[in-house]
């Protein structure tokens, strides 16, 4: 599809004679790609449209803006988003609020219609092409625009100022109580081009963008010198994972550092994951590929999304929040179904991991039924292929299942010879015992089927720590189901709510640096152990650190006491394990210096995180 959009937007630069090379298909093609993203369900989408800027034909002076730009275009969206998040929300009522990239306003018009800011900066670099769309915001007091972007971070310095913002003062960032809390100022801002933009070697301007301003938490720098202050912010819908990670493949160095920088990162609004047992087929049986964003290979155990969507919907019921008709996650369509039916609850019972050819399987050998595939036909022959993988992936989910209701096991045998009692011993070396047998049948698998059962561990284990460790099982409200024609462009946004946290005034100095090179390190290997990863940074380093690392082996505080493969991997580590091996490695005497830490991680280096945007 992304191919589609680009091939069109080409062919539109394109000079005739070059166009008329383009076969017809190519040309129709094209179009109709490009026409899908341009529906209009609503008036502001209409009047983006008759602008010009997206669909200009030559016939009269050429609009100055940028295409690329994704507004929000949908009022009853915005309303939904204010409602569901109103209590939340009018903390920040009478405050200062920074707006980049308003577009068109729709959602910076229901934000100020809340909020009644005392003062409201808009950050525009396309003033004169959405000043119509403003006027009524700029109709109300204390309202400005100004046609600059603010994401030159000499132009946004410019705004961060008394002339700008008088009634903001700068914290003690090296505060001993932390920095507090700052709701009179409040920040939103729409990080969403399609395409997206590059800058230098990064792939994303906006993720880049996103990244910084997480990363301005801990030095206190841009709008965190006034304190912790909340950002509500835009992006594609492709690029939220690393930040709102729902399960533990998706968690990364990224994710790591929003969690120990923030309360939260939420999203309130977003495109829903989709069904991983929904295949559409053609009408000769062959399945309908999908894009790549739609990818749902990533998955965990059912019963974990069900206790979370749970959750989540017994905490809406009791705040009184109900979610619109038509914007429901299909979690929360699915634990609604079951209403009667006893509450799921996660680890509890077969593990359950519904990959796409399940279903597939099942329309196709419909279609064999009803005679509509023939024996012996590539049709027939795939479905036999599926029939196959299907019985294969069950039979391994029935082998999962039995590693991990072994391992709980062996994690109860633990805790209870960690009491005192005259058996503890006993009960300890039958432990340490089952531990053994456990990494031993582990180790006789394929690596496969073994990464498999450790990423079922992982993903049950981080769940079941109160609160679990992932921030999207933490979240308080079930976010918004968005469509495409939202949007004009309709590409499809998710709004990232985030809010930062105090963080201890020593991760602001030298050991922040330290800890952001081990992050870098270890998680360059974030699959491995954490034994295994530390002695990847330097030999020895796994006697010399974990010894200072206890929660890390304490099943009561979200440890595994089993050894092996089954010691916490490096993605499974919570805040407080992670801040104890920075510490372990701080009190290691043998610890090389931090120059040679950096160069023994510079490997791990992808270069983007440390760019700042000086030119787009």
């Amino acid at each position: 599809m992304l191919s589609v959009r680009r091939h069109a937007r080409s062919l539109l630069s394109l000079p005739v004679t070059a166009a008329r090379r383009c076969n017809a298909r190519q040309i129709k093609n094209a179009t109709e790609g490009l026409l899908r993203l341009l529906k209009r369900d609503n008036p502001t989408s209409e009047s983006l449209h008759r602008t010009g800027l997206w669909n200009y034909k030559k016939t009269g002076p050429k609009p100055k803006g940028d295409r690329a730009r994704v507004n929000v275009t949908d009022d009853e969206l915005c309303d939904a988003i204010i409602d569901q998040n109103r209590e939340s929300l009018l903390r920040h009522q009478g405050c200062d609020l920074v707006d980049m990239f308003p577009g068109c306003g729709v959602w910076s018009r229901k934000l100020t219609d809340l909020l009644q800011p005392r003062s409201h900066i808009m950050l525009e670099p396309d003033a004169d092409l959405y000043k119509p769309f403003l006027e009524p915001l700029l109709a109300r007091p204390n309202t400005q625009l100004l046609p600059k972007s603010g994401i030159l971070w000499h132009e946004l310095d410019g705004i961060l100022t008394p002339e700008f913002l008088p009634n903001q003062a700068k914290t003690d960032q090296k505060s001993p109580n932390g920095v507090p809390r700052n709701d009179t100022l409040l920040v939103t801002a729409n990080f969403s081009w399609h395409p997206k933009k590059r800058f230098a070697s990064f792939n994303s301007v906006a993720q880049l963008l996103f990244y910084q301003f997480i990363c301005s938490i801990r030095p206190g720098s841009l709008f965190q010198k006034y304190g912790q202050v909340r950002m509500l912010i835009w992006i594609m819908d492709s690029e939220k994972r690393p930040y709102v990670p729902q399960n533990m493949q998706s968690r990364q160095k990224a994710s790591i550092e929003s969690e120990m920088l923030t309360e939260w990162v939420h999203e309130l609004a977003g495109l829903d994951v989709p069904d991983p047992k929904k295949v559409d087929l053609s009408e000769e049986g062959v399945p309908v590929k999908r894009s790549a964003s739609d990818s749902t290979w990533f998955v965990r155990d059912e019963s974990i999304e069900l206790d979370s969507a749970q959750k989540v919907l017994a905490r809406m019921r009791e705040r009184g929040i109900v979610t619109p008709p038509g914007r429901e996650t299909r979690l929360a369509q699915k634990v609604l179904a079951r209403a009667d039916e006893p509450p799921a609850v996660a680890g509890e019972g077969p593990i359950e991991i519904t990959r796409a050819f399940y279903y597939e399987y099942e329309k196709m050998l419909a279609l064999f039924e009803e005679g509509n595939i023939q024996r012996g036909s590539p049709q027939h022959k795939r479905m036999l292929v599926l029939g196959s993988n299907v019985r294969v992936h069950q039979g391994q989910l029935e082998v999962f299942t039995a590693f991990i209701k072994e391992y709980d096991e062996i994690i109860a045998l633990y805790a209870a010879a960690a009491e005192e009692s005259p058996d503890s011993a006993a009960k300890l070396a039958e432990a340490k015992r089952k531990d053994a047998e456990w990494n031993e049948k582990l180790s006789r698998m394929p690596s496969d089927m073994r990464n498999q059962v450790i990423l079922c561990r992982d993903n049950l284990h981080v769940y079941r720590q109160n609160p679990p460790l992932l921030a999207w099982d933490r979240r308080e409200i079930e976010p918004l189901v968005v469509k495409p024609t939202d949007f004009f462009p309709n590409v499809p946004l998710s709004l990232l709510d985030v809010q930062p946290k105090a963080i201890s005034p020593h991760l602001r100095g030298r050991d922040g640096d330290v800890l952001d090179q081990l992050m870098k390190g270890l998680y360059y290997h974030s699959t491995l152990t954490i034994d295994k990863a530390l002695n990847t940074l330097a030999p020895g380093a796994a006697d010399g650190v974990l010894p200072n690392c206890p929660s890390i082996y304490d099943p009561s505080k979200a440890g595994v006491p089993v050894g092996g493969m089954g010691t916490l991997a490096v993605r499974s580590l919570n805040e407080k394990q992670i801040l104890e091996v920075l510490d372990g490695w701080l009190k290691w005497d043998f610890k090389p210096s931090y120059t040679e830490l950096v160069a023994r991680t510079s490997e791990a280096l992808e270069g983007e995180d440390d760019q700042l945007i000086t030119e787009v």
